[in-house]
């Protein structure tokens, strides 16, 4: 988790100790990076960036899709034929980073596919965690997010709500405007994303298949889209289908509709059930709806494209404290303006996955509903295809029943509606979704054969005028013969600045470095490498430091300590809090003002990490020592 703050105009990031106890979280606390490559023997992770991920980060591994579907040309087009690698996820931890690659503590338990788009995300850690404003998720992208995941060794009190609704697969895409060329009782299954006739398919599992992207068929649990003339798109599925979309426009004239003797059209198909059971133990994003047909973009009208899927919520905790607070994973209705207009509807997104791991809850409120189908409007008195409702998503908790504290909402999404005659002209409703216990997160215990031998134990930035001074300890360290110090301007390009000798030392060993040339501006990044004796190097970490502002909270010495500490404040304290890293409170001390020393006396405390949060008029901060 990152806090910012703003000072004198400047702005600058300081990482906060999850693990403290009553973190106050809200809004986004996870990082995301799209896994490229797997090498299961060590295990190594080839990502796309690491920023965000550090060693020791606890993390998620999760593949989003890589199901195969039919392509029969008829309605079986897009039932699964196989799920593979999709859905498999897992928690582990980062023993290593060297460039792009992370190398994983412990072997994986379960194998996964990295063109079924595999993503690895952080997993928070806390004690006891308040949720004091909307927690979400980063919106699925195509390639890394949806997901919202964290752990708790205490208790999660919400004083505000968990939403991930929307952020999962994404709605089809509505097709090119076709004015002119509208026949009647269109009968096409698939087709590329260029025929003006159909529209698009929702994202889901199972990848577009190139040429086949359009069409009423369904695309696993994404909904089919709308063909021509304007029939709705079909709703997405999770764990219940979705509905079908509506009808072609109808009007007994020959106002631009369809007599109805050529028949009713098809309407996308919804996108279908998906499988979840605890021996399979998969995860999924909810299907996006399929987009509505149009033809009337030249007279001011609109189809609206599909709506997006539900995300992922995987929680980890002792207890959940929900105070009638919700977690909110619902399919929506479309992204486009709504209603649609002499065009057709699009489906709702499906529903997404709520998945709690915890013994005990009080008054807590999980909403995994489909969204609505699009409602339509026509000024000529037509009757057009609304969408289709988004199919119900899944509450799966690890108790053998689901708490009588925990009310779930896994109604489907209802179908829209046809303003001329208040009907839903054929648009079907989607399935209600629904529960599952006995939930177990997959988490392996086999250590890695390539783990290392070595500990950061702690690396922090201070500043002195303009110099800005580097300090870490390593414990257990003799593989490693050197290290690097670098340092960037912008946190992407780096240069070698120092090279410095590692100790031998078999405990532990402190080094310092002092870089003259710290330039005046909002900041600068350091980033401290370890090259082993065999040629192997190992990113320890990466700091930021705001050198727009000189002066400096206070300074804790010594670090390693034994049995006592001095605290010089350079400008006026708060309080001191001080933590072991179980998130236990040790002490407490009140203000001190600006220029003042306090000694600490420690020789009672037992060896090991202490975390200080460090309080101020401008924040908080933390300091991370040895004894």
């Amino acid at each position: 988790m990152k806090k910012l703050y703003i000072k004198y105009g400047c702005i600058f990031l300081i990482l906060a100790f999850l693990s403290s106890a009553q973190a106050q979280i809200s809004g986004i606390i996870n990082a995301y990076t799209k896994v490229t490559a797997i090498d299961p023997s060590c295990p190594t992770l080839t990502v796309t960036t690491t920023s965000g991920f550090a060693i020791g980060d606890k993390v998620l591994v999760i593949q989003m899709k890589g199901a195969t579907v039919s392509t029969a040309n008829n309605t079986a087009f897009g039932d699964i034929t196989a799920y593979n690698n999709a859905g498999n996820y897992e928690f582990t931890e980062i023993e290593d980073i060297q460039g792009l690659n992370i190398l994983l503590k412990y072997d994986l338990l379960r194998a996964y596919t990295p063109a079924g788009l595999v993503q690895l995300v952080t997993i928070p850690q806390y004690t006891d965690v308040i949720v004091t404003g909307t927690l979400t998720a980063q919106a699925w992208n195509g390639n890394t997010g949806g997901v919202l995941v964290f752990e708790a060794s205490g208790t999660v009190t919400m004083n505000a709500d968990i939403d991930v609704s929307g952020l999962g697969f994404r709605g089809g895409k509505t097709n090119m405007n076709n004015a002119g060329n509208n026949p009647c009782g269109s009968n096409i299954i698939t087709t590329a994303n260029t025929n003006v006739l159909a529209a698009g398919k929702g994202e889901s599992i199972s990848e577009y298949i190139t040429g086949s992207e359009n069409g009423y068929g369904k695309q696993a649990n994404g909904g089919g889209g709308g063909l021509s003339n304007n029939t709705g798109g079909g709703g997405g599925g999770n764990f219940a289908s979705g509905g079908k979309g509506g009808n072609q426009a109808v009007i007994a004239a020959t106002n631009g509709g369809c007599n109805p003797a050529f028949g009713v059209g098809n309407g996308g198909i919804g996108g279908i059930a998906l499988t979840y059971s605890n021996a399979q133990n998969r995860l999924f994003l909810g299907g996006g709806g399929g987009a509505g047909q149009q033809n009337n973009l030249h007279n001011g009208g609109h189809s609206t494209p599909g709506g997006n899927g539900g995300g992922i919520v995987l929680i980890k905790a002792l207890s959940i404290v929900g105070n009638n607070f919700s977690i909110k994973n619902r399919g929506i209705l479309s992204a486009g303006p709504s209603p649609a207009v002499g065009d057709a509807g699009g489906g709702g997104g499906g529903s997404g996955t709520v998945a709690i791991e915890c013994p005990t809850f009080n008054t807590l409120n999980v909403d995994v509903s489909g969204g609505n189908g699009d409602n339509v409007s026509d000024g000529t008195g037509r009757n057009i295809g609304p969408g289709g409702g988004g199919g119900g998503g899944l509450l799966w908790v690890s108790t053998s029943t689901v708490s009588s504290n925990i009310s779930s909402i896994v109604i489907g999404g209802a179908a829209g509606i046809s303003s001329v005659s208040n009907y839903n002209h054929g648009a079907v409703s989607g399935n209600p979704g629904g529960t599952l216990t006995g939930l177990v997160i997959p988490r392996s215990n086999v250590p890695s054969a390539c783990s290392l031998p070595l500990s950061l134990i702690d690396l922090k930035l201070s500043q002195l005028q303009n110099k800005i001074i580097l300090d870490w300890t390593i414990s257990q360290n003799p593989d490693a013969k050197y290290f690097e110090i670098q340092k960037s301007v912008d946190g992407y390009s780096f240069e070698t600045i120092e090279k410095t000798n590692a100790s031998l030392n078999s405990s532990y060993a402190t080094y310092s470095f002092t870089d003259p040339n710290a330039s005046e501006q909002n900041g600068l990044y350091y980033r401290l490498i370890q090259i082993d004796s065999d040629g192997g190097t190992h990113t320890l970490g990466t700091r930021f430091i705001n050198t727009c502002n000189t002066e400096q909270w206070l300074t804790i010495t010594p670090n390693p300590f034994n049995d006592y500490i001095t605290i010089k404040a350079q400008s006026a304290i708060t309080s001191i809090q001080i933590f072991n890293t179980n998130g236990k409170l040790i002490e407490v001390y009140g203000n001190m003002v600006a220029e003042s020393t306090k000694q600490i006396n420690t020789n009672t405390w037992n060896k090991g990490i202490y975390i200080f949060k460090v309080v101020n008029e401008e924040g908080y901060t933390f300091y991370k020592l040895l004894k």
